[in-house]
């Protein structure tokens, strides 16, 4: 597959940060590129598919880990291993899938999973229906590309934001709704906050 040439207009730089996000909405042939060499690659957004579907291709540069379990309320994802391996933790099932294999988490089921490969693992993913999905995923890699993001407080922020789209498995949810109610507020004080 060959890459296309990057817009670089200033709005539209692939390496931009949250910025260009907060004023406008990812499109479909917009990537984002992270400092270790991972790739998201929207596909298909909410504005292509009238809400329907997010698709996006993703590529990991080697072995990842485990991000934590976690579940989407109302979206079921499909995935589609076209290269490397992805290891999988689905209702509490753990399984590796290869290169051609294809696979459903329904909505609310728990889940995580990582590149299990030594080189590159690409997959594509779609998400039904696409909901604020990808303005979540384009605020988390851009920040990450940015070197942004990823602490207690900018996370608390993010899964409050995006509570219809992503649900953390533990803590319990009873537990979840006050500490980060308390949470996402030090952390909007402090700036640390979704930029959506």
């Amino acid at each position: 597959m060959g890459e296309a040439a990057p817009d670089t207009t200033p709005d539209r730089d692939p390496g931009a940060t949250s910025r260009a996000l907060r004023e406008e909405l990812p499109r479909a042939g917009d990537e984002i590129v992270q400092a270790a060499g991972h790739r998201l690659r929207f596909v298909t957004t909410a504005a292509d598919s009238a809400g329907r579907l997010l698709e996006m291709e993703v590529t990991y540069a080697g072995r990842t880990t485990f991000p934590p379990l976690h579940l989407h309320p109302a979206q079921e994802e499909t995935f589609r291993v076209l290269s490397g391996r992805l290891r999988t933790v689905i209702d509490g099932v753990e399984r590796v899938c290869a290169a051609g294999e294809t696979f459903t988490i329904p909505a609310g089921v728990p889940h995580t999973m990582r590149a299990d490969a030594d080189g590159a693992t690409t997959f594509s993913w779609a998400v039904r229906p696409a909901l604020r999905t990808e303005l979540m995923f384009a605020e988390i890699w851009r920040d990450a590309a940015a070197g942004r993001g990823g602490d207690l407080l900018s996370s608390t922020a993010l899964m409050r934001t995006y509570g219809a789209e992503f649900r953390l498995v533990r803590p319990p949810r009873w537990l979840q709704v006050p500490l980060f109610a308390v949470l996402g507020t030090v952390g909007w004080l402090l700036g640390r906050h979704a930029r959506s």
